[in-house]
């Protein structure tokens, strides 16, 4: 009996003889015997890869074993998709220009002629989406629109619901919201198909903002604060990626016909600064007019109880926002502070929606009180016996220059015997907030004092004066 296992690569014909020999020694000799090793039956594997994207470059390989190696492949059922082909050693590679599945049968060859078969396929998935990135005033008007009902903003998870409310807040100096408003619209579009990579890196960088924040949005936090400053980067950064498009060249919209929109704040600069600090609050009923680009009045409404307002459903084109100051204001200064997000526009201003999907919702109004009831005066007067009171007798000293300054700012310069009239909104915790002045002769008697001889540091300052101030600060 022959019997044992061949070694590895030992296939072949093989003839040999058998001698035979008997109990009594007798022998016979057989020749001609022929046994036949035959090589291990040859496995195909289809390729590693079997997914591949349209307009991705594609290569994996088709592998074998057993046989007596040294394999040729080739197709020999079914089809690669177009733009992939395979070389005789299995490698599959190229560009598919199509999506869909295909199905492909591979024959292995050896270098005995053995072969051995497999069936395979390859999912070509579709090109990667590159939509266009929507503002954060889209996704606030179309709820309908959302890829989801609810997100995690740094380290906290918000409900549709609390999503909607966040969008619907004005800034008013708080940068928590203005980047909030941002964040959420760059999830969202990265949810609809808008490619990350082209954020750099930003959306990580807000979350991480958020999340050095205990709690829910919103967090009062000012712009001029380190991690402040650091939100308004990030936002405009955020901005970019979600501008129509700005970020994704070649991208292509997700809805059609007209749904852009114009809003956002009519508020009152109580410090008269030109910017929405924290704690500002809305104007109501404010009448806003749309216009477009030949001054037709298109729409009209008024600003809501927080001194919001929204024209919705517009086409792309060029459009007039117009405020109708409201009674007993002044506007505001207009571009101040360099945040679009937080500044206030002049009055009328253009606004150009690049497509049907675009939306400005930075188009703010401020105005200050104009009414005129506060007085700031007195008398500058030699303190002759210097106990700080003035006492009967001790006269006044002429041509000394007076500066009045609010919040930094100077507002005026007077010789002393004029007195100010500074308009009072109101007194918040010890400051006060006016925005007007003139003045009026002192007519009481004056006592009169020589004018000091010699140098002085100081001079009257001659008319005109003017408000707002626009002086930068001191």
């Amino acid at each position: 009996m022959v019997s044992g296992t061949p070694a590895a690569g030992t296939y072949g014909t093989y003839s040999y003889s058998v001698k035979v020999t008997d109990s009594k020694g007798n022998t016979a000799t057989s020749s001609n015997c022929t046994l036949v090793i035959a090589a291990t039956p040859i496995v195909v594997v289809c390729a590693s890869a079997n997914t591949g994207q349209a307009g991705v470059a594609y290569s994996s390989t088709v592998s074998a074993s057993g046989g007596t190696g040294g394999f040729t492949f080739t197709i020999t059922g079914g089809a690669l998709p177009a733009g992939l082909t395979m070389a005789a050693n299995g490698t599959i590679s190229g560009t598919p220009s199509v999506a869909g599945t295909f199905s492909y049968t591979v024959t292995a060859r050896d270098s005995a002629g053995n072969v051995g078969t497999v069936s395979c396929s390859l999912v070509v998935n579709p090109s990667a989406l590159n939509i266009c990135g929507l503002t954060w005033g889209y996704w606030k008007n179309h709820v309908s629109m959302w890829p989801i009902t609810s997100l995690v903003l740094g380290s906290q998870s918000y409900s549709q619901t609390e999503l909607q409310t966040i969008l619907g807040l004005a800034v008013k100096g708080d940068q928590s919201i203005e980047m909030a408003h941002q964040l959420i619209a760059a999830k969202f579009n990265v949810l609809n198909g808008t490619p990350i990579a082209t954020a750099n890196g930003a959306i990580a960088a807000a979350d991480g903002l958020l999340s050095q924040f205990s709690g829910k949005l919103p967090y009062s936090v000012a712009a001029s604060s380190t991690v402040g400053a650091q939100m308004v980067t990030a936002a405009g950064n955020l901005n970019t990626f979600n501008s129509d498009g700005k970020a994704q060249p070649g991208c292509s919209v997700t809805s059609t016909g007209p749904q852009g929109s114009i809003g956002n704040f009519v508020w009152s600069d109580a410090n008269f600064n030109g910017i929405q600090d924290l704690g500002e609050t809305g104007i109501a009923g404010v009448t806003v007019k749309l216009r477009d680009a030949n001054n037709n009045l298109l729409a009209t409404t008024t600003t809501n109880a927080n001194g919001q307002y929204d024209f919705t459903n517009l086409a792309n084109g060029t459009y007039v926002v117009e405020i109708v100051t409201p009674s007993g204001y002044t506007p505001t200064l207009v571009g101040a502070g360099g945040d679009t997000g937080n500044d206030s526009n002049q009055n009328p201003t253009i606004v150009v929606l690049t497509t049907g999907n675009s939306s400005n919702q930075s188009v703010d109004f401020g105005f200050y009180k104009t009414s005129c009831t506060g007085v700031i005066g007195d008398l500058v007067w030699r303190d002759l016996n210097g106990n700080g009171i003035q006492d009967t007798g001790e006269p006044g000293i002429a041509g000394v220059a007076l500066t009045l300054k609010y919040s930094g700012y100077v507002v005026g310069k007077r010789d002393f015997r004029l007195e100010w009239r500074l308009s009072v909104q109101r007194i918040v915790r010890g400051n006060l907030h006016g925005n007007c002045y003139k003045r009026r002769p002192d007519t009481r008697p004056q006592p009169v004092w020589p004018a000091p001889t010699g140098p002085r540091t100081a001079t009257a300052v001659p008319p005109p004066w003017s408000w707002p101030p626009t002086a930068a600060p001191i």
